[in-house]
């Protein structure tokens, strides 16, 4: 159950964000798709762990592949090719291993579109990339875009997905302490900056939130004031509990 929660969430992460706006070919092929991946969400919820159905993203990738070199260096092109690396996770051979297909959409994005303000639309399908994808290919896409894009929004979404992806050390550095803290360091700078020069952007708002983690939230530090109300809605602070072990249960629903 676990496993079939974290892959809702994926998808979600992947297929529900925002599109650049495409034509109607490519509106119906999206929208057979996500028909055909709520069938198979169908099937996975009767079905056993073990008896996984397959996605339907192999068979639908040659049809996002075809739209995307019908339409190669416009901007309709890019919805094609942004879902071809969203579904990275589905069609590729394991993490860290995109594949062809992968690549291919990749190093269109980067040489086709780096400059082109629509580019911005697909990039936040790209946050968790990099597991499935590695993280030099999305960090090379990333600083392209923030050096070619005139766009503030392109550019603060670059700049954000860019510190992300330090920030996580996916890769081979996420093995490499001396590495790892070489990356953390780059992101931190990173946040600052999207805080400071697109203060109106999202990109800034959720920066703003790992400027406060590395802040406030390291291992080592004072926590900073929870407060909420128990089960007899009396206001309860963390604070009361200073000197005691406390166990902090964050959860939701996404």
């Amino acid at each position: 159950m676990r496993r079939f929660g974290t892959c809702l969430v994926l998808l979600a992460c992947l297929w529900a964000g925002p599109i650049v706006q495409a034509d109607v070919e490519y509106d119906l092929l999206l929208q057979e798709f996500e028909q055909a991946q709520q069938q198979w969400v169908q099937q996975l919820r009767e079905a056993e762990v073990s008896e996984q159905p397959p996605h339907p993203a192999k068979d639908f990738l040659p049809r996002f592949r075809r739209y995307a070199e019908e339409h190669a260096g416009r901007s309709e092109a890019i919805p094609a090719l942004g879902w071809i690396v969203g579904a990275a996770g589905q069609i590729s051979d394991g993490p860290g291993k995109p594949g062809a297909d992968v690549t291919w959409a990749l190093e269109r994005l980067a040489k086709d579109h780096a400059a082109d303000p629509a580019i911005k639309d697909v990039l936040r399908g790209f946050r968790y990339s990099a597991y499935d994808v590695g993280s030099e290919p999305l960090i090379a896409l990333y600083e392209r875009i923030i050096k070619a894009n005139s766009d503030k929004q392109a550019r603060a979404a670059a700049s954000f997905n860019l510190a992300f992806t330090l920030f996580r050390s996916w890769g081979a550095s996420a093995e490499d302490a001396e590495a790892r803290a070489v990356e953390n360091k780059r992101a931190e700078k990173l946040f600052r900056k999207i805080v400071q020069e697109y203060p109106d952007t999202e990109a800034a708002k959720r920066a703003g939130g790992y400027v406060f983690e590395i802040e406030h939230l390291q291992i080592g530090m004072k926590a900073p004031e929870i407060v909420g109300s128990d089960a007899d809605g009396k206001e309860i602070r963390l604070s009361q509990f200073r000197g005691q072990v406390v166990v902090l249960d964050f959860w939701g629903f996404w």
